[in-house]
This record gives C-alpha cells, sequence and structure tokens, in this order.
C-alpha cells in the first residue's frame, strides 16, 4: 500500500479542521488522521519499558502495509466504541509479555488504563514519524480537549491520492 502517491503533512492540525476540509478531497482515495508518537514508561516484573504509541483512526491501517502477525487491526467498530484496544508490535509483545505466542485477548496496563490487546503487527524497518509507534489505539479514546477545534494541534494527515495524481490533491 504505501508507494509514491501518498503523502504527509508537514504541520500539525486540528482534528476538527481536519474533519471539516480534508474530508471533503474529492482527489483523495483514502486518508487517515494520527496522533504520532505519545511516550510512555511502563515497569514489567520492575525492568522499565519505554513505549511510543500512536493514536490513530480505522483507515490507518488501509493505508500503511504492516504486516499482520496475529489478531485484528483497530476497526471502525473499536473506533465508535472508544474501545481501549491496542495493535502492538511483535517487539514490543516480548518485551512486555516475553513472547509473542498467545497475547491476543491480554491485558496491558499503560498510563494507568488497560488495553486489550487486538493484534499484533511485524515493526517497519524504516523510521518515519507516521509509522514509528510500537503501541497503536483507537484515536477517539482521546479526551475530548484534544479534538481541537482550532486550526493547529496535535494531528497529522496521511492521503492517498486517487490515481497517482498528488498535484490534484494540492490543488484541491
Amino acid at each position: 500500500n504505501v508507494n509514491n502517491n501518498i503523502s504527509t503533512s508537514i504541520s500539525w492540525y486540528g482534528k476538527k479542521f481536519l474533519d471539516s476540509y480534508f474530508r471533503q478531497l474529492n482527489s483523495a482515495e483514502k486518508f487517515t488522521f494520527i496522533v504520532p508518537t505519545s511516550k510512555y514508561n511502563v515497569y514489567v516484573n520492575s525492568v522499565k519499558i519505554d513505549i511510543t504509541t500512536s493514536y490513530v483512526d480505522d483507515q490507518y491501517f488501509d493505508i500503511f502495509d504492516f504486516k499482520l502477525l496475529e489478531g485484528n487491526f483497530i476497526s471502525k467498530a473499536d473506533i465508535d466504541q472508544k474501545a481501549y484496544m491496542a495493535v502492538i508490535t511483535s517487539e514490543l509483545a516480548e518485551k512486555y509479555f516475553g513472547s509473542t505466542n498467545g497475547i491476543i485477548g491480554k491485558q496491558m496496563l499503560v498510563d494507568g488504563k488497560n488495553f486489550t490487546v487486538k493484534g499484533m503487527i511485524k515493526k517497519k524497518k524504516m523510521v518515519n514519524l507516521a509509522i514509528n509507534g510500537q503501541m497503536f489505539l483507537p484515536s477517539s479514546i482521546l479526551p475530548d480537549d484534544v479534538y481541537e477545534t482550532g486550526y493547529f494541534g496535535n494531528y497529522m494527515a496521511v492521503f492517498v491520492a486517487k490515481n497517482g495524481n498528488i498535484d490534484a490533491v494540492t490543488a484541491e
């Protein structure tokens, strides 16, 4: 899925702004809104684990070609229900659970909240802010004030241009 037809914003926008304007782009085939790279420290058996999370919507995994090793990606139902579900990398599963076997349905305590592991993916080898997380969570679980009613905010937009025509999206 990742190819030359994708563009990422280099500015940070408010979600309301993105909902109001980006969803109307006729020249974009797909798009996703992300709050990337929130960092948390957790302790498992007295060992500190640094976790990088990304808050994503249900379109995120349609745009980026992560290899699903087990379970499922975050769904529209997870977003709508504000479910505390997580898709994690196999690397994080190994650190947190000590294994990659049988982790689907297990709980992870992060930032004082319990998340159910819904899926496990292979970590990307490239470093890119949009795909750099180890734990992917539904963006709908963020507090309402993160929805941000202004122009600027914490969200990044990624889109796939129809027919590979990024210039059409830029012009629109």
